[in-house]
């Protein structure tokens, strides 16, 4: 039903004349599933040493592709229907740049970069779009300040697909699109094309002291596999909890130990996902030790159904080891948080985020204040 809402506003709010051109038009859909980045970029420097040019970009969000790059050179920038300029804000699909049949020629390419990675330009639209510095340094984004008049013109004209096939026209088409539908669709698709699996770690270690006279350490590992196809999802949880305290007349742990097991129905709306699970078999032991004994608890009663939300978001993450001075750098994920609001989920703590392009390991540790750190692997998936 949203996809149907979708395509009417984008209907209404393009020129009707659009759809008669000359030029044949750019297909999205391919675009979105050709490119190996999509990125919002900023144009830092333009050259035009073969009559076509190149230019070089700082990337101001992956929407998709590796987002540990950063700055890259981009070419052809000069084209029969439009050309990049200097400080200009693009939208661009890219693909890798193949090896040269010639070396020297592919040595020159490479020369004229700077050795920067170089892409090469499938389809690209300018608009201004709002940017938002970050506490960390980076630019990115600033939807919240995305006017609803806010468009992006394309020097080629791009058309979308329409859902509706009984439309007489099939597709929209047009150089001049609204700004804030395109980004929505283009998120759309890109979870229409995540991977069918997703998995996380989740890993907890920190402590602390009073004055000698007791002492407490967190500890736990778990995981998380999501896998989803044609509507239908299911997920597992696995892990382990424990807090330990020592007193000077004594000792106690709580612990809890969980296998849990669901399935249900996945819903895409206008990017997001939400996860409508029940539990298919469950395994959670809550158990106490301490000076009056031991007890031991099922707690498998409190995960019967639950409803998680998901989304593309970009996180904050480290390579290497954990450290508070560590260098934070934005990447893709799929973060997923609980909708129903039932704080006594006995499984893996929430939020629950899966790398998309990199596995992103789950950190929660530190000493006295614990802070959550999310590590990248070094490896694109």
């Amino acid at each position: 039903m949203k996809s149907v809402i979708l395509t009417v506003v984008l209907a209404a709010l393009l020129p009707q004349d659009a759809l008669a051109t000359s030029i044949p038009p750019v297909d999205l859909d391919e675009l979105i599933g050709q490119a190996d980045f999509i990125v919002v970029a900023k144009v830092v420097e333009t050259s035009i040493p073969d009559g076509k040019g190149i230019a070089e970009v700082s990337i101001v969000q992956t929407l998709k592709g590796d987002t540990l790059v950063k700055r890259i050179t981009v070419f052809p920038v000069r084209t029969g229907y439009g050309a990049l300029l200097k400080d200009e804000t693009a939208l661009l699909f890219l693909v890798s740049q193949p090896k040269h049949p010639d070396p020297s020629a592919q040595s020159k390419s490479e020369e004229a970069s700077g050795g920067s990675r170089v892409m090469q330009v499938m389809h690209f639209g300018t608009a201004k779009i709002p940017l938002l510095q970050t506490e960390h340094g980076e630019t990115l984004l600033d939807l919240l300040r995305l006017s609803e008049s806010s468009s992006i013109e394309f020097p080629k004209s791009l058309a979308i697909q329409s859902p509706l096939r009984q439309e007489r026209t099939g597709m929209v088409i047009s150089n001049h699109m609204p700004l804030r539908p395109i980004l929505e669709y283009v998120a759309r698709k890109l979870v229409e094309g995540l991977p069918p699996a997703l998995a996380l770690k989740r890993s907890v270690n920190w402590g602390y002291g009073c004055g000698g006279h007791c002492a407490f350490r967190y500890s736990g590992e778990s995981s998380v596999a999501l896998h989803v196809k044609d509507g239908v999802a299911t997920l597992n949880d696995v892990g382990t909890h424990k807090v330990s305290a020592n007193y000077p007349n004594g000792h106690s742990e709580d612990s809890r130990t969980w296998k849990l097991n669901f399935k249900g129905s996945n819903a895409i709306e206008r990017g997001k996902s939400t996860l409508s699970l029940n539990a298919q078999a469950t395994l959670c032991e809550h158990e106490v030790t301490g000076g009056e004994g031991r007890s031991k608890v099922d707690c498998s009663g409190k995960a019967r159904e639950i409803v998680v939300g998901c989304g593309r978001e970009q996180v904050f993450a480290i390579r290497g080891s954990p450290r508070r001075n560590a260098e934070r750098r934005a990447t893709n994920a799929w973060v997923c948080r609980l909708k129903d609001s039932k704080p006594d989920y006995p499984g893996t703590e929430f939020p629950w985020v899966f790398g998309i392009d990199r596995e992103v390991l789950t950190l929660y540790f530190g000493e006295p204040h614990p802070e959550i750190y999310y590590v990248i692997a070094d490896d694109p998936r």
